[in-house]
């Protein structure tokens, strides 16, 4: 290999090859003995040391080493069994990470044994070569680079990019009763690190996520599970958060969507920091409840608090609520809002002589008449019995007046298009608020209620 120029055989390199693979394989075996021992690292790294001039020695010096490669013969048999050897070192060092698993991450634990299967694989590959450039040699030599790759992702990656991941196993492995609360609660648990990384989910917070916990853990929680339009914002306040230890000041209940599998669903948090040893902020624990079908019942229960059962327009308190604000931005604007006054024509009749359920169907005809037939700004609310109140924002007279003579078109093709032994029809009044008049809303009611009237008694004397 041109490193050692007085070097003209490949048994060198070999050599070097399985007393480097000895001592890996043995450091793999032993390693797990060492997870509740506190490692002395000056002894160690001077065990290493010695082990790698005792291989010179032995090797360039001594001559005692034995061969592994005989030119133009091969592999010797010390060579083949010592990969055997190594092979079976390292299935130990298998069983032994595998029976100490609890104490380790479990992405870590994964990647250490496929590490370990790609070196075995390797030394196979390595038992089977005459020729240091054949294929067999570059295979093992490229299962031997997946193992580095492995071994680089567990310790590399995992321990020192993400420690805070190893931190919080490490700590919930500590406290098993902590542990199985956690993870047989009846509600979502999730511990974030500082960048908002999933390092910890349980059993709960799988089922409502819609995932197993593989495809969970080691995710941006916000880049995955929070839906786009409130993802910066969310992300921003976490940052703040975490930046600022202001957890404590802030309302630690916060309730938000969540996108999961089956789509997105309200979940209300209780956020608590996780601090290091030193009192440094090293994540944050989140306990989620799913109230989805409870904000339903309580968006439900609104509902019907704010319309009028029968119509299903808004009700009369809560259409003078939306009044009161509609004038108020009127004002702001400096723009007109009209008001009409509408009272069901000859409801009475429909009772008396189809019954009163037929009179529910000619009053739910003129509303669901109206509102297709109104602007989206608009609000139509039950004042009560027949009366209802319209209200227009940007709305003049003549636009008003628009308005009303296009539902009043539709209500006469309707009632061809049903073919109702009765008219439908209506009175109405109108009263506009400008801004400068400083008119109430009860002035408008009055105002547009007293037009209302005078229409209708026109109407009767026609009638007459």
């Amino acid at each position: 290999m041109n490193i050692f120029p007085f070097v003209n055989t490949a048994n060198y390199a070999t050599q070097f090859w399985i007393s480097a693979r000895y001592l890996e394989a043995v450091s793999l075996f032993l390693s797990p003995f060492f997870i509740k021992r506190k490692l002395k690292l000056i002894p160690t790294y001077l065990g290493y040391f010695l082990y790698f001039i005792a291989s010179l020695l032995s090797i360039f010096y001594f001559k005692n080493f034995p061969a592994c490669y005989i030119e133009g013969f091969g592999l010797t048999t010390f060579k083949i069994a010592s990969e055997y050897i190594i092979s079976l070192i390292l299935l130990l060092a298998i069983y032994n990470h595998w029976k100490n698993k609890d104490y380790f991450y479990p992405y870590v634990l994964k990647l250490l044994i496929f590490s370990i299967v790609s070196t075995i694989i390797s030394e196979m590959f390595f038992t089977l070569y005459v020729d240091v450039y054949g294929m067999m040699n570059a295979m093992g030599h490229i299962f031997k680079l997946i193992s580095f790759y492995l071994i680089y992702m567990s310790i590399v990656e995992t321990s020192l990019r993400s420690p805070y991941r190893t931190i919080f196993y490490e700590f919930l492995k500590e406290s098993k009763s902590f542990k199985d609360y956690i993870e047989y609660a009846g509600i979502m648990f999730l511990i974030l690190d500082t960048k908002g990384n999933i390092i910890l989910i349980n059993k709960r917070g799988e089922e409502i996520l819609g995932y197993k916990r593989e495809e969970i853990i080691g995710r941006n929680w916000f880049e995955n599970f929070v839906p786009e339009e409130i993802r910066d914002e969310l992300r921003k306040y976490f940052e703040f958060l975490i930046r600022n230890n202001a957890f404590e000041q802030e309302d630690k209940f916060k309730e938000n969507p969540v996108k999961t599998r089956d789509g997105i669903k309200i979940i209300r948090w209780y956020n608590t920091i996780l601090r290091d040893e030193k009192g440094k902020i090293v994540g944050v624990i989140s306990s989620g409840e799913d109230i989805t079908e409870k904000k339903k019942e309580e968006d439900f229960l609104k509902y019907l608090a704010s319309v009028d059962p029968l119509t299903g327009v808004y009700n009369k308190r809560v259409g003078f609520e939306i009044f009161q604000k509609e004038m108020g931005l009127s004002l702001v604007r400096n723009s007109p809002l009209a008001v009409v006054f509408v009272d069901i024509d000859d409801l009475k009749k429909v009772n008396d002589n189809f019954g009163h359920n037929e009179g529910d169907v000619y009053i739910k005809i003129i509303t669901e008449a109206i509102k297709k037939n109104i602007r989206k700004t608009d609000t139509l609310f039950r004042f009560g019995g027949d009366e209802f109140v319209l209200i227009l924002p940007h709305c003049d007279r003549e636009t008003a007046e628009r308005i009303i003579e296009k539902i009043l078109v539709n209500l006469k093709k309707l009632r061809e298009e049903l073919n109702k032994p009765y008219e439908f029809s209506f009175s109405y009044g109108i009263a506009v608020f400008y801004p400068k008049e400083g008119k109430s809303i009860d002035d408008l009611v009055r105002e547009a209620d007293m037009k209302m009237y005078e229409m209708k008694k026109t109407k009767n004397k026609e009638g007459e």
